[in-house]
């Protein structure tokens, strides 16, 4: 079961206490939206102002109207972002600048973005058209024009390694000159066998990763996103508008096969996990005010979550946790969700889990018992929360 928590400028300090005392039980829930803003895209995007107070989501966190709306957020593979930068390094061009590099990358994704895009074809499905009141008044299945809202969405995948491949290669082979993008290349073909040393140099800390709020690191993040949402304004899929996200859950299984990534990931590692930073230097207060400073489009509406381990010390201290999460949606913060964990615990939970029967943790906008989970979401959660821990 999802929990959710509808953030807005009145909500209460006694509410956002009890939803940190939830949280804090290591549940993983509830997920934080911030209401208003989501709300105010969503009318912008078609939803009729009326409808919108009704916001819940479809599934893990794509926001749609309740009762009123069979929208398919999930329907389309998800684009996977660092492939237009191989693709476009593949070619083989001489860039002279960084901005002509990347604008090459942004007119590689305005391609790919509407071939994920099409018209498709739903069953009936009695039981879901129950729950839609439209449905019900017209007597009309919802995959035959039953539902008053059938929006489909799509999701980017692998933003903040994009984000970093793209600033390594600014830093190293157009600022600072010590590698060409050849030498970038190369190691992608080889998934850095024999090019150790510039793994290690890419997946070093820095002021300008993913998740900083560096204004070049906004600017590239801004930039790219606004590039989708163009690409997909003018498209239709089944005669409706088409959103999209910037939270995927495809970051274990569509890695599989995957080339590496010039942020220092290799073939077949996981992608990052939505927006989340993908270094120990970006703690929990830098990822939300970066958040809160990203544009999301009208139509950059389906799903934007910060993905967050923190330490299990904010038990003790819940009123400063209240007070980062509650400023953080005060300048602009979409979603949120959390985990609550210990590295160590999850650990000895892998190798001992009898010792663990009831460890809860949150997956993608639900929570399971750790112990049920597939081994390699159970070492995604471990090297995250390693991680983290310092961050």
């Amino acid at each position: 079961m999802e929990l959710l928590f509808r953030v807005n400028d009145k909500t209460s300090t006694e509410i956002w206490n009890l939803c940190i005392k939830c949280l804090s039980n290591g549940c993983g829930s509830p997920l934080f939206m911030n209401e208003t803003l989501i709300m105010n895209n969503m009318v912008e995007f078609g939803y009729e102002r009326e409808d919108v107070w009704n916001l819940g989501t479809s599934a893990c966190w794509e926001p749609l109207v309740i009762g009123k709306s069979s929208c398919q957020n999930n329907p389309f593979k998800s684009i996977v972002l660092c492939d237009s930068l191989y693709r476009v390094l593949k070619k083989g061009r001489d860039f002279y600048s960084f901005q002509s590099l990347l604008l090459a990358v942004k007119n590689d994704l305005a391609i790919e973005v509407p071939l994920v895009i099409e018209d498709l074809n739903y069953d009936y499905s009695p039981l879901m058209s129950l729950f839609d009141s439209d449905c019900l008044n017209k007597g009309k299945d919802f995959s035959h024009k039953g539902t008053k809202y059938m929006y489909q969405g799509v999701q980017l995948l692998g933003l903040p390694n994009l984000v970093n491949s793209l600033l390594n290669i600014k830093k190293y082979v157009f600022d600072r000159h010590l590698i060409t993008l050849d030498d970038c290349l190369n190691a992608i073909a080889n998934n850095y066998e024999g090019y150790e040393d510039l793994r290690l140099l890419f997946l070093g800390t820095s002021d300008e990763k993913f998740g900083s709020t560096s204004a070049e690191v906004l600017d590239v993040c801004n930039q790219l996103i606004e590039c989708v949402s163009h690409a997909i304004e003018p498209l239709r899929a089944n005669g409706n508008a088409v959103k999209f996200g910037l939270s995927s859950p495809a970051y274990l299984f569509q890695s599989v096969g995957s080339p590496a990534t010039l942020d220092g990931r290799k073939s077949g590692e996981p992608y990052a996990v939505h927006i989340s930073p993908i270094s120990s230097s970006i703690d929990i207060n830098e990822i939300l005010r970066f958040a809160g400073r990203l544009n999301y489009p009208y139509n950059c509406l389906n799903g934007n979550v910060v993905d967050f381990i923190i330490p299990l010390s904010y038990q003790k201290q819940p009123e400063k946790l209240v007070s980062i999460i509650r400023d953080a949606f005060s300048h602009g913060l979409f979603q949120l969700q959390l985990n609550m964990l210990d590295r160590q615990v999850l650990v000895d939970a892998k190798s001992h889990p009898e010792k663990y029967p009831d460890l809860v943790v949150r997956v993608w906008g639900f929570s399971a018992y750790f112990n049920d989970l597939p081994e390699e979401y159970k070492d995604n959660l471990i090297a995250r929360a390693g991680i983290y821990e310092t961050a």
